[in-house]
């Protein structure tokens, strides 16, 4: 599990009225790389930064378009219940690595099967297994993601169960 490192951009000059509208997008590593280094690439970054500090809601203006929905396992975020999710996030977070299984692009729609593996203050590991499907802007934040997810037990030769 690799810790987290700062972000290898500069951070972005904060919102003045919090539409997200007025903060630059994020820059891939590699514009055209395949989706599967997409994703990790647009996750791994996403997570340096929130771990990092700074405004949230200027981190998730540079990763998910103005008027963003997400929805999880049934439930709804907008732009506001995801800054609030990264609260917690920055709080336990040590950890994480992106295990990306399958994804495919074609234009904007987006799909994606992926593990996370988290590692948090305080308590332990968890692995949590995404299909997610998602609508990406010109610039490559996600304007809609649709995700189901299923946190995954860990296996009995896991070194973790020992």
């Amino acid at each position: 599990m690799s810790k987290l490192t700062p972000p290898r951009t500069a951070p972005a000059a904060p919102p003045t009225v919090g539409s997200g509208a007025e903060v630059g997008a994020w820059t891939p590593t590699n514009p055209n790389a395949a989706a599967p280094e997409f994703i990790a690439d647009f996750y791994e970054s996403f997570t340096r930064e929130v771990v990092a500090g700074g405004d949230a809601g200027t981190v998730v203006d540079r990763y998910f378009a103005p008027g963003i929905t997400q929805i999880a396992d049934g439930i709804t975020l907008d732009r506001q219940r995801l800054i609030d999710h990264l609260h917690p996030v920055r709080k336990n977070l040590t950890g994480c690595r992106y295990e990306v299984h399958e994804a495919l692009r074609s234009g904007d729609q987006l799909a994606a099967h992926f593990t996370i593996h988290a590692e948090l203050r305080h308590t332990r590991t968890i692995s949590t297994e995404v299909f997610l499907f998602g609508e990406l802007t010109p610039d490559n934040r996600f304007r809609h993601t649709t995700q189901s997810t299923r946190e995954l037990k860990p296996q009995p030769t896991d070194p973790s169960t020992a």
